[in-house]
């Protein structure tokens, strides 16, 4: 039974496959969150594999959005579940190609992380509008910033303890700034999965772009490149 309900899957996508005249698509992204870059390399082979080109444009988030909602652009690389509710025109593709990581990153300061209790002894720096992080030290000693270069400048100069921030956003900082001494604890202190959205013009690309992303997920493809992406930001500091 799940062999021939494979198999009846597989003719679907097929047939549906023959339908797509697109042979190229254009996605939108935000510029604020750096790892949308590595979001965005998954979606490329995940389109490739379909026999598509994948151009990306960069724009500010709600712009974005926006963008992506009217259709000017065939869909939004990535954003939280939910997005939908609200952006109406827009239909989520089921499957999470990447995630948000976010990390504490210190500087002279060593302590085992359990949680976000562990944080209460210690100064905080947050970014303005990360709401995860106000929700988790709440009742703490927190200072807001506006960036992510704010943030990392404070830990570095002393000025608080530990900084909260995406791993990619905060390696892309240290290595643009050249900072010296800033390690991420581990584990990560929070992580969601995040996911490609596809106006509704392109609603008969949904189920393709879904079964490729499985298969890269099964493949191991999505994780090789997130570390791929990860290694190569950690070789820049390196090289400092």
């Amino acid at each position: 039974m799940i062999i021939l309900k494979r198999l009846f899957c597989a003719i679907f996508l097929f047939f549906l496959a023959l339908n797509i005249s697109a042979k190229e698509i254009t996605l939108a992204t935000l510029d604020s969150m750096y790892g949308a870059k590595n979001c965005s390399q998954v979606l490329i082979e995940a389109y490739q594999r379909l026999g598509i080109k994948t151009h990306i444009n960069i724009y500010p988030a709600k712009r974005s959005l926006t963008i992506s909602n009217s259709g000017e652009a065939d869909g939004e690389v990535v954003r939280i579940k939910g997005v939908e509710k609200k952006f109406k025109n827009l239909i989520r593709v089921k499957s999470s190609h990447c995630s948000m990581e976010s990390q504490v990153y210190v500087k002279n300061v060593h302590f085992k992380l359990e949680g976000w209790k562990s944080l209460k002894p210690y100064k905080i720096g947050i970014v303005l509008g990360h709401l995860y992080a106000v929700n988790g030290t709440l009742g703490m000693d927190v200072t807001k910033v506006k960036t992510n270069e704010s943030l990392l400048r404070m830990l570095d100069r002393g000025r608080i303890d530990v900084a909260i921030t995406q791993t990619t956003d905060a390696l892309s900082v240290i290595s643009k700034l050249k900072l010296q001494g800033i390690e991420g604890l581990e584990p990560m202190i929070a992580v969601w999965p995040l996911y490609h959205y596809l106006h509704k013009k392109n609603i008969s690309l949904v189920p393709l772009i879904e079964n490729s992303i499985n298969e890269m997920q099964k493949e191991g493809r999505i994780l090789e490149i997130r570390n791929n992406f990860i290694l190569e930001l950690k070789s820049q500091i390196k090289s400092h």
